[in-house]
């Protein structure tokens, strides 16, 4: 039951956020489109910023379950970039913009995750140890974050050949030609 109640507020959430874009999300606005009392936001959740966590962390987990199932390591890898950009974008484009700061270091935060837990699981018998694993991951978890933070229209219109210039530039291989 309480894992349902907080899939009813997150989809009422991403109803508001999905239905207007410009607009402030509140817990109001939340309460009022699942039709809860303000108490039981506040049961689930401390406030937006924690909801969109949750959100935000029950995204990462299916995303993962999701890779796992890829053969292809740059396959997955496209599929974790494409998904947190349009995400970002999702997030930077709606109402929560008051929340911006706070957004960022999760959306951060679950990439190096999940980046973690994938290299736990595709590279098991590598040649560096765990310290060194984690700040190879750190740095280009920040440079694509950072990267996703710039995003433009023109980023959009070449999204697939920039996600595998990441992807060749992360796993030093050399980058393909724009030919």
């Amino acid at each position: 039951m309480e894992q349902d109640m907080r899939i009813i507020i997150a989809d009422a959430a991403k109803r508001l956020l999905n239905q207007h874009r410009n607009k402030k999300l509140t817990v109001t606005a939340i309460v009022n489109e699942c039709h809860i009392a303000r108490q039981t936001f506040y049961y689930y959740f401390d406030d937006v910023p924690s909801l969109i966590e949750w959100m935000i962390e029950q995204g990462s987990d299916q995303l993962f379950n999701d890779i796992m199932q890829y053969d292809d390591l740059e396959e997955a890898f496209k599929t974790v970039i494409s998904t947190f950009i349009n995400a970002s974008n999702l997030l930077d484009h709606n109402a929560v913009v008051n929340y911006q700061d706070e957004l960022q270091i999760i959306v951060n935060r679950q990439l190096l995750e999940l980046f973690k837990r994938m290299a736990q699981i595709k590279y098991p018998n590598r040649k560096i140890n765990q310290y060194q694993m984690d700040i190879s991951i750190r740095y280009h978890c920040n440079a694509i974050a950072g990267f996703i933070k710039t995003w433009s229209k023109e980023d959009e219109a070449n999204k697939d050949y920039i996600i595998d210039q990441m992807y060749h530039i992360i796993t030093s291989q050399q980058p393909l030609n724009n030919d």
